[in-house]
């Protein structure tokens, strides 16, 4: 008995720091509480694609007409590079460009940049390769 009554103050003490441990404890909040802090995940950039590498080669004819001119004009890429982007030339003197025609041309527009005109392709084939082009422009014959 006298062995028992050496330990159980020691019991006690543990038992009663125990508690008091158990009462400071952070509890989670039972209702929405206002956020002062926030974390934001954000992707890593993704890598840009490469632009396309090309060569041209063109090929220029006029028909001269009472009433108007006609050029016509056979653009060869050739395409090293497949990329983002489009295929540009620069459009030059006064005529419109009346039709653009190929099997491997997806889409194509005239972009203006101030006075200076440009002729955007974009190839239908998705691979590097050659894309022929045939391009008509007409003006009025002075």
């Amino acid at each position: 008995m006298k062995k028992m009554m050496k330990i159980y103050p020691i019991l006690v003490w543990l038992g009663a720091s125990w508690l008091m441990a158990q009462e400071g404890a952070p509890v989670a909040p039972t209702e929405p509480t206002e956020l002062k802090h926030r974390i934001v995940i954000e992707p890593p950039e993704r890598p840009k694609e490469p632009k396309m590498i090309y060569q041209l080669r063109a090929t220029a004819s006029a028909r001269i007409l009472r009433k108007e001119v006609v050029e016509t004009a056979t653009l060869d890429f050739s395409i090293s590079q497949k990329g983002t982007g489009v295929l540009s030339v620069e459009v030059t003197g006064p005529g419109a460009v009346s039709a653009v025609t190929s099997e491997s041309v997806k889409s194509w527009s005239i972009r203006r940049e101030g006075e200076r005109r440009f002729l955007e392709i974009i190839p239908a084939q998705g691979d590097a390769g050659m894309v022929s082009v045939a391009v008509s422009f007409k003006r009025d014959a002075v």
